[in-house]
């Protein structure tokens, strides 16, 4: 089936897609908002270095390296210190604290590479041992710096791991997230698709604002939820809570749900889709006919 590129159909999908990227960075921000304040990313980094050290002192020693944490402090707190844990360390500092640490820790070596393996034959933790000795014994590691490239790659395939993680939790809680967000503002999909659908003067200003300059830029909006609320504010669409949208009954219900579910997709999901949308109903614009005398 074909479809009228020069029909309202496109400018109805275009609305909801530019309604639902604006819905989209309003819970994206709120998610990372809520990121921050829990300091999840510091506790899934955490977490991730004990997956790969163990829940021991060698991973607190790491954890409180200066290497480590100059990642987390700025230049001009550097001199005050800081308690803040880290929500990103590079494979790099990583690999150097480790190695500085078990050094510290190694007796009677010859050689720094010496000095690191007596340091993890000191650990007494049997499991880690056996994965830094694995390490360790790998026939291209012959010198400390074939040594420490072999634990970034360590340190990174863990890390993919607390990526994995953190992703998972925030798309739980963007979910969360967008359902408040749904009935916080009233946007209810079925209603606004019929405005779009009955009203061509607010379809036409949708589409607009969603075309113009600025209106789906990914900076502009994404990641400023006061933007995004105000847009909503001044599309006369029938959203936010007021005396002719506070009745709810079971299609209001299902509209909210269609909502949450759309927008949980994210932002980056409904700008390119928008792109698409925009770029599509603007090659199916039918040209201006020409007068003739």
């Amino acid at each position: 089936m074909s479809i009228d590129l020069g029909s309202p159909v496109l400018e109805i999908a275009v609305g909801l897609a530019f309604i639902f990227f604006l819905l989209s960075t309003i819970v994206s921000a709120l998610t990372e908002g809520f990121a921050w304040l829990t300091r999840q990313r510091a506790k899934q980094l955490e977490a991730g270095v004990k997956g790969l050290l163990g829940d021991n002192e060698l991973a607190r020693e790491v954890l409180g390296h200066s290497l480590v944490r100059s990642d987390v402090r700025s230049p001009a707190r550097r001199s005050r210190g800081s308690r803040k844990k880290p929500s990103y360390v590079s494979a790099r500092n990583f690999s150097l604290a480790l190695i500085d640490t078990l050094a510290k820790r190694g007796r009677n070596a010859e050689d720094p590479l010496g000095e690191v393996e007596s340091g993890v034959v000191g650990l007494g933790d049997e499991a880690l041992g056996e994965q830094l000795g694995a390490l360790l014994g790998d026939p291209a590691v012959n010198d400390l710096s074939q040594f420490r490239r072999s634990v970034e790659q360590w340190f990174d395939d863990g890390m993919d791991r607390v990526s994995g993680w953190y992703k998972r939790w925030a798309q739980k809680i963007a979910c969360i997230t967008a359902l408040v967000v749904t009935i916080g503002l009233n946007v209810n999909a079925v209603k606004v698709a019929e405005t779009l659908a009955n009203e061509e003067t607010v379809r036409v200003a949708v589409a607009a604002k969603a075309e113009a300059p600025g209106g789906g830029d990914a900076t502009a909006s994404g990641e400023n939820a006061e933007y995004a609320v105000k847009t909503l504010e001044s599309l006369k669409l029938p959203v936010l809570w007021n005396d002719a949208t506070d009745d709810v009954d079971a299609s209001v219900i299902a509209g909210w749900l269609i909502t949450a579910i759309a927008i949980s997709l994210g932002a980056p999901f409904w700008f390119d889709a928008l792109s698409k949308l925009a770029r599509l109903r603007t090659t199916g614009k039918k040209p201006e006919a020409t007068r003739t005398g």
